[in-house]
């Protein structure tokens, strides 16, 4: 029997390494394809090419002024300069740090998995979660260079040590203390107030705990978020004195103190309820009274404890974003390691309750593996619709606001000799910006970005993409066409039309 035991432990430990490879294929598949995106990926990319530019590491810089609309501390910055210069500007580069946290992520999970909760089952399901994920498998956080997927590899740290922390003080070691107040830090310096948001949670939890108020007594707990308190505040100290007006931008720009955006996307409160019941979280939400019971039920107390720990994580997290004033479905992405702990761990320890009445080693682990089996089966249409959605490229369809870029860098890999060229766009040239700083860089090549065709364009080459800017042009001036994209024209404006 013993022998049949090992040959399931076997089993369990191959099942998991699938499960991990499936989840990291999810991530890592293509990952380099596609144009850098507008928005965050592209703002933070270009910065991280000035940041290279001016070797000045403490003051973010647009367009060689310092950034005071993107105010945030410059961590998603810092690892994308370190990618450079390992591995050069591309978008390979740009992603890299978000491949990276996302592998640790899923590393650091399953470490509490075999070792603090001492049970590789619970791993396993949490995989299988991490890989089915719409919300965290996408654009804006695990696939590209956003700084999203870094927030939840920190947040997914220190919620993990804290935890631990609070199941073993008074002896708890002091090298969770660490971790805790750099990964706090961290997040905090990858998302600013974000980053911070899932200790809402964290807090309500500490003080329904005996060992909640144990860890308020504990000087390494004062010390801990003291240093971590001081770390945050040097950053802001130390940028005001090489970049003054950063502290009143902040204010500004991050925390709304001052003035509120004109416009504000996606006002209803339920947003977030309703993207992960109908996209982000499904069809796993709709399973997430299962852990109800054995938090109710179990004998095994630390589970019962997870268990509420990533439920009040989890809700409060929730309950408190679902009222701040600018919503994206990105900005929910840190309640993914509630969920990911809370019904995977749950779904688990509810299968041990009823596998117990079993009472044999082997028929337990022969029944688990057949569930797994079934439920890898089941959700293979989920994990195979985000893997085909996630290689939907360039070939079939570019997003309007992305054309210019991809045809820019398309131009530039096929014609390294064109070393001055214009961009005229009506959409915003955040995305244009990264590729005209990456050629600069690179080989001195001057890109210039207009949004109106006009008159400096004579005896220019231009990009243009747009329907409307493309007929002023053939309407006013002199051009040869130069090369042709699938949605853009590299034109060279001769001179201009003269009325008679």
């Amino acid at each position: 029997m013993n022998r049949f035991f090992n040959i399931g432990k076997i089993l369990l430990y191959l099942l998991l390494a699938l499960l991990l490879a499936a989840a990291i294929f999810q991530v890592i598949h293509h990952v380099d394809r596609g144009t850098v995106n507008i928005w965050d990926e592209a703002s933070s990319a270009q910065n991280a090419i000035e940041m290279l530019s001016n070797n000045n590491y403490i003051v973010v810089h647009h367009d060689g002024e310092p950034d005071h609309n993107d105010t945030r501390p410059p961590m998603a910055v810092w690892t994308k300069v370190i990618s450079y210069k390992l591995f050069g500007i591309n978008e390979l580069s740009v992603r890299i740090p978000s491949i990276i946290a996302v592998i640790l992520t899923m590393l650091f999970l399953l470490a509490f998995s075999l070792l603090f909760i001492r049970d590789l089952r619970y791993g396993i399901a949490i995989l299988l979660l991490i890989a089915c994920t719409a919300g965290y498998n996408v654009s804006h956080v695990a696939r590209t260079g956003d700084p999203d997927a870094l927030m939840v590899f920190f947040v997914s740290a220190y919620i993990l040590a804290y935890f631990i922390i609070l199941e073993t003080i008074p002896k708890a070691s002091n090298r969770y203390f660490i971790i805790l107040g750099l990964a706090i830090g961290a997040a905090y310096y990858t998302k600013s107030v974000l980053g911070l948001a899932p200790l809402a949670g964290l807090s309500i939890y500490t003080f329904t705990q005996k060992n909640g108020y144990r860890l308020l007594k504990d000087i390494r707990f004062h010390l801990s978020w003291a240093a971590t308190l001081i770390i945050i505040l040097l950053y802001y100290v130390i940028r005001e004195q090489f970049d003054p007006g950063y502290i009143y931008a902040v204010f500004i720009e991050e925390f709304k103190v001052i003035n509120k955006p004109r416009w504000i996307k996606h006002p209803e409160t339920a947003f977030y309820f309703n993207y992960l019941r109908e996209i982000g979280f499904k069809p796993f939400f709709f399973f997430l009274f299962i852990p109800l019971v054995p938090m109710l039920f179990s004998n095994n107390n630390r589970i019962r404890r997870l268990l509420l720990y990533t439920l009040l994580g989890a809700s409060a997290f929730l309950v408190g974003s679902s009222f701040v004033t600018i919503k994206n479905e990105w900005y929910i992405a840190s309640i993914y390691p509630f969920l990911w702990l809370y019904l995977g761990v749950g779904f688990v320890e509810l299968l041990k309750m009823i596998l117990v009445i079993a009472d044999n080693k082997f028929i337990q682990t022969t029944i688990f593996l057949a569930i797994i089996g079934f439920l890898m089966i089941f959700y293979f249409p989920t994990y195979k619709g985000i893997l085909e959605k996630n290689t939907h490229f360039e070939g079939k369809y570019i997003y309007s606001m992305n054309r210019e870029g991809h045809f820019l860098n398309l131009l530039k890999m096929d014609h390294p000799e064109y070393k001055e060229l214009s961009v005229v766009t009506y959409e915003n040239p955040r995305q244009v910006k990264f590729y005209a700083k990456k050629y600069h860089y690179l080989d001195s090549t001057m890109v210039y970005i207009d949004s109106t065709i006009n008159d400096r364009l004579i005896g220019h080459k231009v990009i243009v993409c747009n329907d409307s800017l493309e007929k002023q042009l053939k309407e006013k001036y002199l051009y040869y066409i130069l090369d042709t994209g699938r949605y853009c024209h590299l034109y060279e404006i001769v001179g201009k039309y003269i009325e008679e």
